[in-house]
């Protein structure tokens, strides 16, 4: 028989387990407990939803206008071939948009070279190409791309990237720092 430890402050367990009463095969809920009279047992079988009450999963693209651009790496995404990643268009709720209605046009500096100096390479991406790029689940989500470097690979080790498209609501753009492999 092994006795129950006793821990300063802590007062000691009860000899006898406290059993609730019970009337009619029904236990009473605690005395401090407030039950509301008009409450109903929900029925889940007949539950009706209102369309602004469904929930839509982050995994699953969405309808809406894009307000965001946000840009991911793609593996080893900048190499000194060229650079890889996806652009991900999103509503207000964070979640992805199917796709854009512009061309997408994508500029890349050089980290290592001062501000104002010309970019490294850029490129536009039409909407067909992009469209034809994009993944709407998964890891590499998005409008994936990649892209061969124009003459010059970058001499640092990282590749600022800004990227800009435009909706029907406005003009969306975004910059990332991407280090090079």
């Amino acid at each position: 028989d092994l006795a129950p430890p006793t821990l300063e402050g802590v007062p000691s367990l009860p000899a006898e387990p406290i059993v609730p009463p019970k009337t009619r095969g029904i236990a009473f809920p605690p005395a401090a407990a407030v039950i509301d009279p008009a409450a109903r047992p929900i029925d889940t079988a007949r539950e009706e939803r209102s369309p602004s009450l469904v929930r839509a999963g982050y995994e699953e693209p969405a309808g809406s206008e894009p307000v965001r651009l946000v840009i991911k790496p793609l593996g080893d995404s900048v190499d000194r071939v060229g650079i890889g990643f996806a652009v991900e268009p999103r509503d207000s709720n964070e979640r992805l948009v199917l796709g854009l209605t512009s061309d997408i046009v994508v500029t890349a500096y050089d980290a290592a070279v001062p501000p104002g100096r010309p970019p490294i390479a850029q490129w536009t991406i039409s909407v067909a190409d992009a469209a034809a790029r994009f993944r709407p689940t998964g890891r590499d989500r998005g409008i994936a791309i990649n892209l061969p470097w124009q003459g010059t690979s970058p001499t640092g080790d990282h590749v600022r990237l800004h990227v800009q498209a435009t909706t029907a609501t406005g003009h969306l753009e975004t910059e990332s720092l991407l280090p090079v492999q």
